[in-house]
């Protein structure tokens, strides 16, 4: 599933770089520092710079669909769920 993005900048919202996850998408979470992580029905995460577009990273989190994320105060931590129970 595609996830588009804005920010509200200077009083004008303005829109992010579009993104693919290639999946329906089941969760988002953004950290403070702007980057964007969107969980997969199939079970992967990919985590992105929604401002440059590029992914940073992609993992398979879970075998059953990822129902619910949070990002950590250190943007490099980041909790996961699943359908199927799993965190």
């Amino acid at each position: 599933g595609g996830v588009r993005s804005a920010a509200f900048h200077e009083g004008q919202w303005r829109a992010l770089a579009p993104y693919d996850h290639g999946q329906s998408v089941g969760a988002l979470a953004f950290a403070g520092d702007g980057t964007l992580a969107i969980g997969g029905l199939g079970g992967t995460v990919a985590v992105v710079d929604p401002r440059a577009g590029g992914e940073r990273r992609r993992f398979a989190a879970h075998a059953a669909a990822v129902t619910g994320m949070a990002f950590g105060a250190d943007p490099s931590r980041l909790v996961t769920a699943s359908q199927g129970g799993e965190v």
